[in-house]
């Protein structure tokens, strides 16, 4: 969300509407671009849904964000892919650029006040349990569609959480002998 008002502190760099792919090295044949994008919803097939999104991000975090790592345990091993807090699970918590916490949760459907209250319950408990004094902590809430009023919601928490949303392509390929 845009706004008037000058910021202190640099934003960090993301791949606004970049398409993720399932799997890189599928590209499209010549010829094949002018084939409709048919969007489909992360609740529409079983296929690779919330957890795809979560395996992508925990696979290749600065997707999401330039910068972006998974969180590490202190032998250098990620441990922020499903990680478990008191208030409930991360999808993926990770450090950016400048080695602050970012809470990254993927919604299903539209945003809602539940969605918003798990964040920052999220976030509430990063701040409390694993950050020092002038730490900063923030979210990111990836959703696979936008909501009525969604503007309104992310316009009040701005300063700490992000909203986002993604899509999954998918594209098919002959096999040549």
């Amino acid at each position: 969300m845009k706004s008037s008002a000058k910021q202190s502190r640099p934003l960090p760099e993301t791949h606004e509407n970049q398409e993720i792919e399932l799997e890189d090295a599928v590209s499209v044949p010549d010829g094949d671009e002018t084939k409709p994008e048919v969007p489909i919803s992360a609740d529409d097939f079983e296929g690779p849904g919330l957890g795809g999104v979560r395996e992508i991000l925990a696979a290749q975090p600065d997707r999401l964000e330039s910068g972006l790592v998974a969180h590490s345990d202190e032998r250098g091993s990620p441990i922020g892919v499903g990680f478990a807090t008191d208030v409930g699970e991360i999808d993926l918590l990770a450090r950016d650029a400048s080695g602050a916490f970012v809470v990254v949760m993927i919604g299903a459907g539209e945003a809602s006040e539940d969605l918003v209250r798990e964040m920052l319950l999220r976030i509430g408990w990063v701040r409390k349990h694993m950050v020092g004094n002038g730490e900063r902590v923030r979210g990111t809430v990836l959703l696979d569609s936008k909501a009525g009023d969604l503007s309104y919601v992310a316009a009040a928490v701005a300063d700490t959480v992000a909203f986002k949303t993604y899509r999954l392509s998918l594209v098919f390929e002959d096999l040549t002998p």
